[in-house]
């Protein structure tokens, strides 16, 4: 992970302006004033790309909930939270993963916080970079063909962390998205359309890997490029995976112990606000946790989840899928990126 150089805490009391050449920016919400959305501007003529974390108490630990990349002059970004509320956190903190905020100001205002980034330095991006992700694939966009998505089928037998970046016409290389590609369907995942919404302004991309990617193919059709990843190397095989129209579901050999379901209602709590709220029925005996969950936004996505704890593994399911009012598929990548990221936290809080 990228070092922190250091970290100031603030009130939300009243509008700060701040100069400081910062990574992270810790935020005092002690007193409950943001509670739904974290909302951010880039008044500078770079790029930014910021991560952000929240901590219940001094002591306890940082949780990522969620990152933004800003385009250059880009106005209120609403940061994508795996929290539904933050009013439970006293911290805050705004990590620029790509330099150093040099000036800005933030404030809570109607339950949101808004923070502006006034002055930026860039630094070493393909440094920094990689530094996470030491393994590249690079392709060439060299006619400009690729203009929409850039789709992701990954074939292999797990995961994958990454980072997109791409070298522009002009030269200046530039995050395009950040996250976890999911063992993928027929449909594969969109990971480029963030990017100014369209792509044809980079000439190459660059996916960076924690691993290195043994076999794939890449082509351009239809205005998209597609990338589809048949091996990835050195990687211990975490689970199993079953997607279908109506759930998602993972399962993995794991020696389970009594200490296994506190782990799994430990997960529940510091995963989700209001864990009694959350869970609908609990068995010790049986080793059964069901719940319901939202990933919030614009529009609200609803599922249930449950974790059955057997003697020699766990099997972990979403279904239930709902955006709005209506049902929709599991296949949506906003239940794919939701589950991907729960099913490692929670295989990591088990193992």
């Amino acid at each position: 992970m990228l070092k922190k150089v250091m970290v100031f805490v603030f009130s939300l009391m009243f509008l700060q302006v701040i100069f400081a050449q910062e990574k992270s920016i810790k935020i005092d919400n002690s007193d409950g004033k943001v509670e739904d959305y974290i909302k951010i501007t880039n008044q500078t003529s770079k790029q930014v790309f910021v991560k952000v974390f929240v901590q219940r108490t001094e002591s306890s630990k940082k949780i990522e909930i969620g990152s933004c990349r800003l385009n250059p002059n880009e106005k209120q970004v609403t940061v994508k939270t795996t929290r539904d509320e933050l009013d439970e956190y006293k911290y805050i903190f705004m990590d620029a993963v790509n330099g150093t905020i040099d000036k800005y100001e933030f404030i809570a205002r109607n339950d949101d916080l808004l923070f502006t980034i006034k002055e930026f330095t860039a630094g070493n991006l393909e440094a920094m970079v990689n530094s996470e992700y030491p393994f590249v694939i690079e392709i060439e966009n060299k006619k400009f063909d690729a203009e929409d998505y850039f789709k992701v089928f990954n074939k292999s037998s797990n995961q994958i962390q990454y980072s997109l970046t791409g070298i522009t016409k002009d030269g200046e290389e530039v995050i395009i998205n950040n996250g976890i590609i999911p063992i993928t369907t027929s449909d594969g995942i969109n990971i480029g359309s963030s990017f100014e919404e369209k792509l044809d302004k980079i000439k190459t991309f660059k996916l960076h890997t924690e691993k290195e990617v043994i076999d794939y193919s890449a082509k351009i059709e239809n205005s998209d490029l597609k990338l589809t990843i048949y091996e990835y190397s050195d990687v211990e095989v975490m689970y199993e995976t079953n997607i279908t129209d109506s759930m998602i579901q993972y399962m993995w050999n794991l020696e389970t112990t009594e200490l296994t379901f506190n782990n799994a209602r430990q997960w529940v709590a510091n995963t989700y606000r209001f864990a009694k709220a959350v869970i609908d029925y609990e068995d010790r005996t049986l080793g059964i946790i069901k719940g319901n969950a939202v990933i919030p936004g614009f529009v609200v996505h609803r599922y249930t989840f449950t974790i059955e704890i057997k003697e020699k593994g766990v099997v972990f399911t979403l279904d239930s899928f709902t955006q709005g009012t209506y049902r929709v598929p599991a296949k949506s990548n906003a239940f794919l990126d939701e589950a991907a990221m729960l099913v490692s936290s929670l295989y990591a809080t088990l193992r």
